[in-house]
């Protein structure tokens, strides 16, 4: 507000004043600037990522004023695997307001750990070529949260497993959906007494012979029914 002055004087010397206001108002919001958004991994074997930003900045057609930061983590903080949003407010001398925004994504990009038991070799019972086998069950970890683990592939523990080695394959998902593989094997040897035989691929057929030539021996069809090798 600025008071302006008048004052008139005649020829006999009489003087006589008067005044009035002149308010000018600064209705101009400042204009405000965020810093880039910033785009991490998380650090190794957390969840987190630790982010440093620079703080907003304004500018505004009049003189005083200040910025804050609103809501969001501090810069240098740790911020938690996704987008985390840090909101600034610059307000002017005349109480005029701005606000921006920025955003830090974190990204989990770390696989999970999949940790199997070692490989086992079986022998049979007597006169047996296949064992029913138990294993430690397979682990996993991550550094969020492990969302599934399961048999990629092989038998599971208390399965009977045939002769020769089978190959177990377990996978684990993070929540991510990031995943990661590991194996073992199961090796059975037929037992005492047990006769193996040989299998010969004759073309359209397929001939067991025991090894002595005289032992029957049970075949049995894996998968039953198949749709195309077995």
């Amino acid at each position: 507000a600025t008071t302006v002055l008048w004052k008139a004087t005649d020829a006999a010397g009489l003087i006589k004043t008067c005044t009035f206001r002149v308010t000018l108002n600064d209705n101009k919001p400042p204009t405000i600037t965020c810093p880039q958004g910033i785009a991490k991994n998380t650090d190794a074997g957390l969840c987190s990522a630790v982010a440093t930003y620079s703080f907003a900045t304004f500018t505004d057609n009049c003189t005083g004023g200040s910025v804050v930061k609103t809501s969001g983590l501090n810069s240098s903080s740790a911020f938690p695997k996704g987008s985390n949003v840090v909101v600034f407010k610059a307000t002017d001398a005349s109480g005029n307001q701005s606000t921006c925004s920025m955003t830090v994504t974190v990204t989990d990009a770390q696989l999970p750990l999949v940790t199997c038991p070692s490989n086992l070799s079986v022998t049979a019972a007597p006169s047996q070529c296949n064992a029913t086998v138990s294993y430690a069950s397979p682990t996993a970890t991550d550094n969020c949260t492990v969302q599934s683990l399961f048999l990629l592939s092989g038998l599971g523990s208390g399965s009977l497993f045939p002769q020769g080695t089978t190959t177990n394959t377990w996978r684990a998902f993070d929540n991510s959906g990031a995943s990661n593989t590991c194996a073992f094997t199961v090796t059975v040897s037929c037992g005492t007494g047990a006769n193996g035989g040989a299998f010969e691929d004759r073309g359209s057929k397929i001939e067991a012979q025991a090894a002595d030539n005289q032992q029957p021996i049970t075949m049995t069809l894996a998968p039953n029914p198949a749709a195309t090798t077995v």
